[in-house]
């Protein structure tokens, strides 16, 4: 009988299915992180600006808090909405139902009237 080697077409399409749920992570990973360096952007802004948050991203670029507004793998973008200049929500979808960044995130509508973010998951918000 003669030994044949390499995979069944099964176990290439199970190899399959986990590299695109990694890759899945992997993008919401860096989703959440960005969101956090944005996070800081916007607070060290508005440290430095009589706690006002700005109007629009450009002034974090501007003025040198971000190098650069980050652009997000795949997906949904960066989403800033400030109400007036004393609050914001930032938010970005996620790929995965099940990250686990979801559960410590704000849930609902948030946002001034007129431009209100849906933050139900599987979108990911964070509020200032």
């Amino acid at each position: 009988m003669k030994s044949q080697k390499g995979f069944t077409l099964i176990e290439l399409l199970v190899v399959l299915a986990s590299l695109n749920t990694a890759r899945e992570k992997a993008r919401d990973a860096r989703k959440v992180a960005d969101m956090g360096s944005i996070r800081v952007a916007l607070e060290l802004y508005a440290d430095s600006n009589n706690s006002e948050y700005p109007s629009a991203t450009s002034s974090l670029v501007d003025d040198g808090y971000l190098p650069a507004w980050p652009v997000a793998p795949e997906g949904s973008g960066y989403q800033y909405v400030a109400s007036g200049t004393t609050s914001y929500v930032l938010s970005v979808g996620l790929e995965g139902a099940d990250a686990g960044a979801l559960d410590s995130d704000v849930d609902g509508t948030r946002g001034p009237s007129g431009s209100t973010v849906d933050c139900d998951d599987p979108t990911y918000c964070l509020v200032g």
